[in-house]
Parts: structure tokens; sequence; C-alpha cells
């Protein structure tokens, strides 16, 4: 493995993985209106303040009837039903419309469907038997009062805020977005909007708040400016040539780097410390590898911090590569892919320009550091991106 004067020896991702998942998330709750809950996490457990349903109801349009009044109806055999007045009870014999969510009138105990009969006047003539209970939602059968709707540490999406909005609720507990203090300092090239846009974007994915901070030289004097924040990522200046002072800078600023150093392609010179109580992950400046390291590592710990699965985003899907890989041993490697079909087609970085082939990416795998590569046709697990369907 090749390394620059200062990496006297990288740490291997799966360690640095360690130190990410060993923080607990500390961002406290707030209280927001359910129509801003979108994509939160729900800081404390949401309960059924009665039974649901809090009533016996009907589940379909049809009649409301006892079911021993429908015995040995056939369509070969109608038995007459008296239609009474809705609301009324229902007693044997004798059959109520009803619709779909209403309240069974008293006496039924089971909804004949409206296609199973057929209106003579007065006479409800039925074709088929029904079961007791058939098309009945019973008093309390889906929950029971005080029964947990949606537990806590539950991300809410459209189902979840549904739910809640059924139960009455108006405002949701959820816990507050970490805040992510942004410092691209020292971008290669042209590369500052690309990279600030990119990570306001991912840390907004990943639950957290980004507060970009402007640079103006000193890294340092800037980084002593920086407010309060859960997470403090520091972009650029990462290496061992002349301008790449981020270690000194922080330092001075009064934080710390515990681990300088990833054994990782592309991405090798991102770091692990502290800044204050806040942890802070240093980034490379270019645009691909601090992109690859904030997926790799800062995505990893944001979600962890925003009281969410550390785990990918986007989930994983097993495929079969086109071609072989090959990596260099003892560094874990990301390699963007393409799918095709049930294939995974790995993509060339160019090396000037490494953002073209992740705009292209439908997702990316991680060759461990154990292996030199994988052959042609191996299984392998892809980490979809959100943006990965594409039209044939």
């Amino acid at each position: 493995m090749t390394t620059g004067p200062g990496f006297i020896e990288r740490q291997s991702l799966i360690d640095a993985w360690k130190w990410l998942d060993a923080f607990r998330n500390v961002t406290g709750s707030e209280s927001v209106p359910s129509d801003q809950a979108f994509g939160r996490v729900l800081s404390a457990p949401l309960a059924f303040p009665a039974e649901r349903p809090d009533r016996d109801i009907a589940l379909v349009d049809g009649y409301a009837v006892r079911a021993e009044s429908t015995l040995g109806a056939s369509s070969y055999n109608p038995l007459p039903l008296a239609i009474v007045p809705k609301g009324d009870p229902v007693a044997a014999g004798c059959a109520s419309i009803c619709c779909s969510g209403e309240t069974l009138p008293q006496g039924a105990d089971a909804v004949l469907p409206r296609e199973a009969s057929e209106v003579v006047g007065t006479i409800l003539e039925v074709c088929d038997a029904v079961a007791r209970g058939a098309g009945v939602g019973r008093k309390g059968e889906a929950a029971q009062r005080n029964d947990v709707a949606i537990e806590a540490g539950r991300r809410l999406d459209a189902p979840q805020i549904a739910l809640a909005a059924s139960l009455g609720a108006t405002h949701l507990p959820v816990r507050c977005c970490p805040r992510v203090a942004l410092l691209v300092a020292g971008p290669k090239p042209n590369a500052t909007e690309a990279i600030g846009l990119a990570l306001v974007a991912l840390v907004r994915r990943d639950g957290g708040m980004a507060h970009p901070v402007h640079c103006e030289g000193d890294v340092a004097r800037t980084l002593s400016r920086v407010a309060p924040a859960d997470l403090v990522l520091l972009v650029g200046r990462s290496g061992w040539g002349e301008d790449d002072d981020a270690i000194p800078a922080i330092a001075a600023a009064g934080g710390r780097i515990d681990h300088h150093g990833i054994a990782l392609i592309p991405g090798g010179s991102a770091g692990l410390g502290w800044f204050g109580e806040a942890p802070l992950l240093l980034l490379p400046g270019d645009p691909l590898s601090a992109l690859v390291t904030y997926e790799l590592l800062a995505g990893r710990l944001l979600r962890r911090l925003a009281g969410r699965p550390s785990e990918w985003p986007y989930g994983v899907r097993r495929l079969t590569l086109s071609r072989k890989i090959v990596s260099p041993i003892g560094v874990s490697e990301w390699v963007p892919v393409v799918c095709r079909g049930p294939c995974a087609e790995p993509l060339a970085v160019p090396p000037a320009d490494g953002l073209t082939c992740y705009a292209k990416a439908d997702g990316f795998l991680v060759v461990p550091a154990s292996l030199e590569g994988f052959a042609p046709r191996t299984r392998v697990e892809v980490v979809m991106s959100e943006s990965a369907g594409r039209e044939e």
C-alpha cells in the first residue's frame, strides 16, 4: 500500500466504522406540526387514545343482517328478508342497508355484500349465506386503548403521518435535526460550489441541518468562530502538501484528530476527531473523495446522531458483476456501478473528473481490504442511490 509521508499507518474502514458507531444520539426533542414531520424521527411513542375501531363497523357496502337469517340461501333458493329503515335494530329475518365505515346496527352480526342479494320492493332476496362476523370490524379489533400506534425511533413517512392524523394528532414529538457545521476550506480548483451543494443535500437526506461556514482563508480562525454544532465537517487541506494545513489548524482552534488517514480509495486522507464536544470529520478536498468519504463515514454517523438506523439509506441489491474488478489488497475501495437488469457494470473513474462517473452511477460497492477484487459473474452487494431507476 502506497502512503504519503504523513500516513505511517492508515486506519481500516472497519475500525473507522467502529469509531463512528460508538456515538449515541445526543440531540434533543421538539414538537412540530404533523404536516412538517415527514422524514423526521419520532422521539416518543404515540399511543392509541381509544379502542380502534371505537365501535363495531361495516367493512363493506351491503346489508347488515343476522348471519343465521342467511343460512341455506343460494341463487336457486333465495331467502327473503324484510328491509328495515337504516339505523333501526336488525331482528331475525330482517336486513338494513349500510355503507363501509358506518356503525353496525344493533342486532346485526354480519354484512351481506350487495352482489349477494337483490331488492324486490321492501324485500331483500338473499342469494348467498354469510358467516357471523363477515364484513364486520369489531370494536377494539385493530388496537386497544394505550396500545403503541407508532414506536419511538420510527422515521415518519406518509403512512405514519396519516395514522397520526387519524388519531387526532396535530403535532408530533420528533428528534431535533443535528446541526452540522460545514466548512469547505480547501477544495480543488472550481470545486467549492459542487462540494457545498452536494454535501448540503446529503446532510438533509440523512436527517441533519447543514450550516455552511464561509472560510476566509485562515482555517483555524474560521473554526474558532463556528457556532456550537452536533457534527463538524471540514472539507479540504487534508493531505500532506504545502497547502494542507487542516491538521494544525484544527489543533490551533482547540480540536484534535484521533485518526488521520483511512485505508480507503478514494478518500485516503480523511480524518476522524473532535471539535469541542462535537465529532469532527475531515474530508478530502477532491470532489469525488469528499462525497465518497461522506457516504462511507459522515453519513453513517449523522444518521445515528439523528436517531435513524446507521445503515445505507437506500437499501442494498445483490447483483452479478459484468466484468472483474481489480483492487489493491489492504485497502477498501469504493467502486461506482450502473445496473443492467440483474447485472452491475463497474464504471471507470477518470482521474481528472470523478464527478462524471459519480453522477452516472446507480450505486456503488465496496471491495473489502482483505480482497484483491472480484472475478466476473461474482454476486456482489450494491448500495443503491436514490435516483437508481432509469428508463429503458
